[in-house]
């Protein structure tokens, strides 16, 4: 090859990444240049050139990852855990977020989920890592996806030529906390060029302890009472989840969607007991809960998008409660019930301009009736009876929401895209019309170097159960407390992002929760009582710098380096009958590694390790926490079968201390409950298994 032939070669790699490249020259040298770009291996008689290809690439806005790519040689077996890998996705309290924005929304191929956080997961892990094709992480969605704050859209590999029949996937698995816990399922698929049919079933076993100690240095008409209570707890359930669904693909741009969606919990279990200078009391807990879903979706060729959803859910639960002994004890039977019905319809509209300019609109309208009740039977009355009151209520939520947007190009280096959004909100007597704008601008103007600035504001609405006026023991001295007075908070955050080559971010955001509302532990100034009740706050902020940086220290160690700086401040101006105004610095870390001991047989293992300073929660003062997570892996020549081992928090360090020190409140929370978890999970595929996406149901405000 000639010289100025390389030369141009190498220049336009440049251009695409970083990578370096070796050129043996005639008088038998090695020039070793500068290059950037995807892995490629590329004979030219003397000219071999070996490139990497940047793990993040910007289009359109969003932050585009090559999930193939970048989950090579990582300790994944399905979508969950892939999503675990992007830069700045980390997991907390069963939940995902992502560094830099206030909210997260999981949204599977351009539709968004509906789920809890807990049925999501289980979707996520019955769907193969093989499956996800690429993720396109979003600091301010666009309102066509109806979804606000920050997103991630899960995309799925589709149906391939050659690829249809019958499909399928067994799973069981095991995890040993403090009880065993099992869990198993199977996935079947049949696709064909018009049609395709697919069945979900996943089913876990869990058994769980938890205790807590507390003491209360409670101050009432002048006198301060040291109370100390131990709280221990057992509780055991079986879940079940299943799916059905039918797709029907008349053109190559149109597609139908019917699909019936259930999750079921038969018996759930619970028992408490609380010993201590206070109170003995005993609580035993039985529920049911039932959810069904109907879905009706429709894409047409010319940009429309419309459909249809309908869910009913109920929850019915019973407690015993008894506290005291001989004549001073107090019994009762408490029943609760919740049920909602909720229909949403939603239609939306895209249209392809001249000169590159896209246009978004649409409108969505939810209904959601809610009733909740309370009812108490008391079985003995003790020498100072405990007050019961039963409450009912029956809410009617109303939600109007309509949008306008557009994107646009601007050359290869400028994009733009922008909406704004109108809401009109009404719960009972409050209504409330809100503007949600959203900007992301992008720009790419040197090579290797993104900067990507992003608005957006969002509202969080309270469950529904919180909105209940209902008082529900968990024993003589703590209660928890519903409060038909909250009111939705409105976020605005904005998000500078920088990404050098391709795989460094550093990222700068600030947010701002306006009438936030969290759940907070409360000792009253009327009674010798600690009161569990979610307010609205004046406001939460945090300024956050989180930095992510990739390394391969040799080709069977891959590393990834994750570190964030943020300052937190919470205020109350009325909380009960104080207040709080608490600022704080928060760091950290994590460390993951991914080492291949084996490629035959297929062997490897990572170990990660995380740690955070001291935090704040409102009035909340939480101590630092650190854990070692480490995984092995077996994967069969054929990729059909695995065997995975994992453990989580291998020391049992992630169980933070809470204190309250607030004026006269004055409050020691330890928990010891045992967060260690050891899994064994197996997993096999037959049939080219393909899993299909599936529009999910809104359960993030039931109980």
């Amino acid at each position: 090859m000639k010289r100025k032939n390389l030369f141009g070669l190498l220049v336009s790699l440049m251009i695409a990444g970083t990578a370096t490249a070796q050129v043996a020259t005639n008088d038998s040298t090695t020039q070793t240049y500068l290059v950037d770009s995807a892995f490629v291996y590329a004979a030219l008689n003397e000219v071999t050139v070996r490139a990497e290809r940047p793990v993040v690439k910007v289009q359109d806005g969003k932050l585009t990852y090559d999930m193939p790519r970048l989950l090579a040689d990582k300790m994944v077996s399905n979508a969950y855990e892939s999503l675990l890998q992007l830069p700045g996705v980390t997991e907390s309290n069963g939940s995902l977020t992502l560094a830099g924005a206030h909210s997260l929304t999981i949204i599977l191929n351009g539709r968004p989920t509906t789920l809890t956080a807990e049925q999501l997961i289980t979707l996520l892990k019955s769907t193969p890592a093989s499956r996800v094709e690429k993720a396109e992480v979003m600091y301010a969605a666009p309102p066509r996806l109806h979804v606000r704050g920050g997103g991630i859209n899960l995309v799925l590999k589709g149906y391939r030529e050659g690829e249809g029949g019958w499909q399928g996937e067994v799973n069981a698995g095991y995890s040993q906390q403090f009880y065993a816990q099992v869990s198993g399922g199977a996935s079947l698929l049949y696709t064909s060029s018009r049609w395709s049919l697919d069945f979900l079933y996943n089913t876990t076993y869990e058994k769980g302890r938890s205790d807590m100690d507390i003491r209360s240095l409670h101050t009432l008409n002048g006198t301060t009472h040291d109370i100390r209570q131990q709280n221990i707890g057992y509780s055991s359930e079986a879940e079940h989840h299943v799916r059905m669904g039918v797709d029907y693909t008349p053109h190559k741009d149109s597609k139908l969607s019917l699909a019936y969606t259930g999750a079921f919990t038969p018996d759930g279990k619970s028992v408490e007991a609380a010993t201590g200078n206070f109170s003995n009391s005993l609580n035993n807990s039985n529920s049911r809960t039932e959810m069904h879903n109907a879905s009706l979706d429709y894409t047409a060729a010319f940009g429309l998008n419309a459909g249809l959803n309908y869910t009913f859910y109920r929850n019915r639960s019973q407690q015993h409660f008894s506290d005291g002994s001989g004549e001073d004890e107090n019994r009762f039977l408490s029943r609760e019930n919740q049920w909602i019905n909720r229909w949403k319809l939603y239609a939306d509209q895209s249209h392809s301009l001249s000169g590159g300019w896209e246009l978004d609109y649409g409108l969505s309208w939810t209904y959601a009736g809610n009733r909740n009740s309370q009812r108490y039977e008391q079985e003995q009355t003790g020498k100072e009876p405990m007050p019961t009151a039963d409450s009912y209520s029956n809410n009617r939520e109303y939600t109007l929401n309509f949008y306008g947007g557009f994107s646009k190009s601007f050359g290869e280096s400028l994009s733009l895209q922008a909406s704004l959004a109108a809401e009109h909100y009404r719960l009972g007597d409050y209504r409330k019309w809100a503007l949600y704008p959203n900007m992301e601008l992008t720009w790419s103007g040197l090579p290797g170097h993104t900067f990507q600035l992003s608005f957006s504001t969002d509202k969080r609405y309270p469950d529904y159960w919180s909105l209940q006026e209902s008082v529900g023991y968990m024993n003589r001295y703590m209660e928890v407390h519903g409060n038909p007075l909250l009111r939705p908070s409105t976020d605005y955050c904005a998000t500078l992002n920088y990404i050098l080559k391709g795989k460094y971010i550093a990222s700068l955001s600030y947010d701002r929760d306006v009438h936030h509302f969290d759940q907070l532990a409360y000792q009253s100034s009327e009674h010798l009582t600690l009161i569990y009740k979610t307010l609205n706050w004046d406001y939460l902020e945090r300024l956050s710098l989180t930095l992510v940086a990739p390394f391969r220290p040799a080709s069977w160690w891959n590393a990834q380096l994750t570190g964030q700086l943020s300052h937190s401040r919470a205020r109350c101006d009325e909380y009960f009958d104080t207040s709080f105004d608490h600022k704080r610095w928060i760091a950290m870390g994590q460390w993951r590694n991914y080492f291949t001991l084996s490629k035959q047989p297929s062997v490897s293992l990572e170990l990660t390790g995380v740690a955070c300073t001291p935090q704040i929660q409102g009035a909340y003062r939480i101590a630092g926490v650190w854990a070692l997570n480490a995984a092995l892996k077996w994967t069969s020549s054929n990729q059909k079968a695995e065997v995975l081992l994992k453990g989580n928090n291998l020391f049992d360090t992630m169980q933070p201390d809470v204190r309250i020190r607030n004026g006269l409140q004055h409050l020691d929370m330890d928990l010891f409950m045992d967060n260690r978890i050891v899994s064994l999970s197996f997993r096999y595929r037959f049939g080219g298994y393909k899993e299909k996406e599936r529009k999910e149901v809104d359960t993030s405000r039931f109980r």
